[in-house]
């Protein structure tokens, strides 16, 4: 049987090399479909073929790929792409800029980018603009365009990532009663969010350095519940002058078959406990954490 050699199928087969991590063979499959794409589909496999290449660390080639559909919006003998595939053409580009330290040039991109209010990636680009005002120590200018960031995108998930920098950078300026503001605006808004426990932390934080220290507790407490001997759960703990250990939740749980060196890890745990070596047994899961975080998919179960 004849192989599929079509644009689509080309395409098919190079996302499915990505996954496996053959960025090379990927990147080689959507060249292919690009030189056999017609016009309405070359946008498209253009975008597709500037991502693997992003994804390999290709940033100058990124650059090349998409600067002539991006500079006036249509390139010389290029048909123009739709509006939200040349905005995404154009953040991609800026994201390839700002990994080869060019970050004015990407902040120019991202400006037009996160002023378009139908740009699928506007809400990012309008917060990364404020995230190279913060790295630059310009706290005043970064501050408005957090703000910016929440007041036009509040249901996006970089407005919350605004809300927490907001909360910080009143921490540091010492402004604890607004720190707090903005860190219980994160909780009302995204209760499931991924920073919601460090966002009960911190809020326990500024509530102590303003005073209150009954609603800290409070809040100290919520975060031991959750989570008692993860990193926010240790730290509140720490605060509390509680042990993280006793908040435990013992349930029955079906049997899990643990790798050898997790099971070996985890009884090693347990015996620096029974020795009374907390501290360490508490840094020996802060470590298992991170490994099991940062195994290949394969090996972790129902992730796929």
């Amino acid at each position: 049987m004849a192989r599929d050699s079509s644009v689509e199928a080309l395409r098919r087969v190079a996302e499915v090399e990505g996954r496996e991590g053959r960025s090379d063979r990927s990147i080689e499959l959507f060249r292919a479909a690009l030189a056999a794409a017609d016009d309405e589909q070359r946008a498209d496999v253009t975008m597709d073929l500037a991502r693997a290449l992003f994804i390999s660390g290709q940033y100058s080639a990124v650059g090349r790929l998409l600067d002539p559909w991006i500079e006036d919006g249509t390139g010389a003998s290029l048909p123009r792409p739709e509006p939200g595939l040349e905005q995404r053409m154009r953040f991609l580009a800026g994201r390839a800029l700002y990994r080869r330290g060019l970050r004015d040039d990407a902040a120019a991109l991202w400006r037009v980018v996160a002023g378009d209010p139908l740009a699928p990636d506007g809400p990012y680009a309008a917060f990364l603009l404020a995230d190279i005002l913060h790295d630059r120590g310009r706290l005043r200018e970064a501050r408005t365009a957090y703000e910016e960031t929440v007041a036009r995108f509040p249901r996006s998930s970089h407005a919350g990532d605004a809300l927490i920098r907001l909360g910080m950078i009143d921490l540091v300026q010492q402004r604890p009663e607004d720190a707090a503001t903005h860190f219980d605006s994160y909780r009302r808004r995204f209760p499931g969010g991924n920073w919601y426990g460090a966002s009960t932390f911190w809020a326990a934080r500024a509530r102590d350095a303003a005073g209150d220290s009954a609603r800290a507790r409070v809040l100290y407490r919520q975060v031991l519940g959750e989570d008692p001997i993860g990193y926010y759960g240790i730290e509140a703990a720490r605060w509390l002058a509680l042990e993280p250990w006793d908040f435990l939740e013992v349930r029955a749980t079906p049997a899990v078959q643990l790798r050898p060196d997790h099971a070996a890890l985890l009884r090693r745990m347990e015996r620096l406990r029974e020795l009374g070596w907390k501290e360490r047994a508490l840094r020996d899961r802060v470590g298992l954490d991170e490994h099991i975080r940062l195994l290949p998919a394969e090996t972790l179960p129902n992730e796929r």
